[in-house]
This record gives C-alpha cells, sequence and structure tokens, in this order.
C-alpha cells in the first residue's frame, strides 16, 4: 500500500476480518481505489483456505481421506490462479499456499515441482515467504542433514517458525556434515546456532565460533 495504510488496517484485513466482513476497511479501500482486485482475490482465497492449514485428525481415523478430498479444490484454484496473474508476489504467495495444502495432503510431487519452480532459483532478496515455503520443503526431504540445513536458515530468517522448526530438528546429524552445506558465513551462523541450541550443553565454544564467523 505504498505507506499510505496504517498498519492497524492492514493488521485486520489479513489477520481479523472474514472474507464478508472486508469492505469498508481502509486497506480494501485503498486496493479498490488502485484497481488491484487481483490482490483483493488473493487475500479473500488465502482466508478461505487458512482453516485447511493444518492436520485434520479423527480420533476415530475415518475421515482421512475426506480430508484429502476438501483441499485437493483449493490446490487446484491455486494452480490455476498462478498461471492467470502477472503478478510475481502473487504468483509466488499462490504457490506458497499450494505447496502448504499439499504438505498435509502428502503430496510430494506438487512441493517438488512448485517449490522448484517459483522458490528454488532465488539466490537473492528472499523475503519471508521464500522461507515458510522452505520449511515445508524441508519436512519432505529425506535427507537428514539437508533438512536440519534448511531447517536452520528458516529458523534464523522466519521467527513464527521457530518452535516447530525445533521440533523436527534431528540433533543427533554431526554439525560438520551440516556445515559443509552453508554457503557463507551467515548460513554457517544459523546451522552453528540451531545445532548447539539442540544439543544443549557448555556453549562458550560454539559462542566464540559464531562471534568468530
Amino acid at each position: 500500500c505504498k505507506n499510505k495504510i496504517d498498519t492497524a488496517s492492514i493488521y485486520r484485513a489479513v489477520y481479523v476480518l472474514n472474507e464478508d466482513e472486508l469492505a469498508g476497511n481502509s486497506m480494501i479501500n485503498y486496493l479498490l481505489k488502485n484497481g488491484d482486485t487481483a490482490a483483493i482475490n488473493y487475500l479473500k482465497f488465502a482466508k478461505r483456505c487458512n482453516d485447511l492449514n493444518t492436520w485434520l485428525d479423527d480420533p476415530w481415523e475415518r475421515n482421512s481421506e475426506g480430508d484429502i478430498m476438501t483441499r485437493q479444490p483449493f490446490i487446484n484454484e491455486a494452480l490455476k490462479a498462478i498461471n492467470a496473474t502477472r503478478n510475481k508476489m502473487l504468483q509466488k504467495r499462490y504457490a506458497f499456499l499450494a505447496i502448504r495444502l499439499s504438505f498435509y495432503n502428502g503430496d510430494e510431487k506438487i512441493i517438488e515441482s512448485l517449490y522448484s519452480t517459483y522458490f528454488a532459483p532465488k539466490r537473492t532478496g528472499k523475503d519471508i515467504v521464500d522461507y515458510w515455503a522452505l520449511y515445508f520443503h524441508a519436512l519432505m526431504d529425506t535427507n537428514q542433514v539437508r533438512q536440519n540445513y534448511n531447517l536452520a536458515l528458516v529458523f534464523s530468517n522466519a521467527p513464527d517458525k521457530r518452535f516447530a522448526v525445533v521440533q523436527h530438528y534431528n540433533k543427533k546429524v554431526p554439525l560438520n556434515s551440516i556445515l559443509a552445506l552453508a554457503k557463507n558465513n551467515k548460513e554457517k551462523v544459523a546451522v552453528c546456532l540451531m545445532y548447539n541450541l539442540n544439543n544443549v550443553g557448555p556453549g562458550l565454544a560454539a559462542l566464540q565460533t559464531i562471534y568468530q564467523l
């Protein structure tokens, strides 16, 4: 919104209001005034599929196939939206939503395809969506060294995913194996931090290494 809308209105539009309550919100009015219906449509879609971005557990194990069928139309809609828009930011965000829904559907092929197309080629200028996508991509990776490396990057760059990252990190993987994948000192710091956070003990040597890097 080019810093023309107060953050409280943006927060309400994104996190508080449901799809039917958006009318009259300052952010929505700004987007309408500037003809950005594509952004509004994305926001509405994100809200519609939000409740499906979790495990829909049935204690009697009767409805797993139903959950998958419920998510699939939203995945298909996200894929169509990617092809229908030229806005690179919206393409990436629709791709992320499809990745997250596909993760809970256990569809590794869609995750790999979307991640390799919209996220993996990007080396610089990554934003929070890149690291949220990396989180779900990492969880599908059977290579424990590579998974730990990517989870360390998510921990350092996506604060909202830190609790979940710690739960999935494999602390038995040797530090040197993970460090071998780091591309620069900043990534080495992320790897060292994550490893030592999950291997509780005297931390002075680890801190000295981090400060040196």
